[in-house]
């Protein structure tokens, strides 16, 4: 049985009231703001309006129903980033946390850097390199989940799978459990007691050697649409299917790029049936 690094933080609650290390926000980075507007609003019904507290750093905050759901900006030329899905865990302390993450193998990209007066953000990279943020959040935050054309659900697509599950159970106090057979589908899903978080997928040849480690974020499909529909409607807004949809244990899914190129996958969990663990070479759109 593997021994995971301790956690002091386990047991906390961020000043947002969610649990250390819950999925608390997602941010799109992107070339062209107008364009990523225009392309989510149609196929997830998203509205959106200007976050003008920080003048400097222009930033939409899309919402659905009225609940805040993800976040777009598009990076000043000198500070160039390439267009990517970001997602982000909540924590108590982001400069505590750097501490934690030096120590079990991972690497501070940034940070930590203070957003707003009690907002913290602290950009990582877990041992295998794949990029994520840790945000303390003020209290009363609120994260709008599980509602239609919002976040669904994240996992870790890694090499590395093993360290993986190492570094995040000892940073959140995570218990990976594995749903695959360990070898052929090697996947765990990380959970807080009886709460599911996140998921992790080790990666195989079938994915190609060039791609790197990555999370892959899911959103709820419109009803309006369904995943069929959003597909076929990403594709006449310029977007790519780049996972035709299918059937599974979880939902019917699909993974679409955006006219960007950023890959994401929409979900419709009302429609799950009883399958085996699908082919890794199907499981992201990174493959092809």
């Amino acid at each position: 049985m593997t021994e995971y690094a301790s956690d002091p933080i386990e047991a906390l609650v961020a000043p947002s009231g969610l649990a250390s290390g819950a999925p608390c926000w997602v941010d799109l980075a992107t070339t062209n703001l107008a364009a990523s507007k225009e392309f989510y609003g149609e196929i997830l019904r998203w509205r959106f309006h200007d976050d003008l507290t920080v003048p400097a750093n222009p930033y939409t905050i899309a919402t659905v129903d009225g609940w805040a759901v993800a976040g777009l900006y598009q990076p000043p030329p000198d500070q160039p980033a390439p267009p990517s899905w970001t997602l982000y865990l909540a924590v108590r302390n982001a400069t505590a946390s750097v501490g934690w993450v030096e120590r079990l193998g991972g690497e501070v990209l940034q940070g930590p850097v203070e957003i707003r007066e009690q907002e913290h953000l602290l950009m990582v990279a877990d041992p295998g390199g794949a990029i994520i943020g840790l945000w303390e959040q003020p209290a009363g935050w609120e994260f709008g989940t599980g509602i239609r054309g919002a976040f669904s659900w994240a996992e870790l697509n890694t090499w590395h799978g093993a360290e993986a599950d190492q570094f995040f159970a000892g940073l959140f106090g995570y218990t990976p459990e594995q749903i695959g057979d360990g070898e052929r589908y090697d996947y765990t899903s990380w959970w807080h007691g009886d709460q599911q978080i996140l998921g992790r997928q080790q990666m195989t040849a079938e994915f190609g050697e060039h791609v790197v480690p990555h999370w892959m974020v899911y959103f709820n499909a419109n009803p309006e649409l369904g995943v069929d529909g959003t597909a076929a409607r990403a594709t006449a807004l310029g977007g790519r299917v780049a996972i035709q949809p299918f059937n599974s244990a979880f939902g019917r899914v699909a993974a679409i790029s955006d006219p960007a190129g950023v890959t994401f996958t929409i979900i419709d969990s009302t429609r799950r049936i009883e399958v085996e663990p699908p082919r890794a070479e199907v499981d992201d759109p990174y493959a092809d």
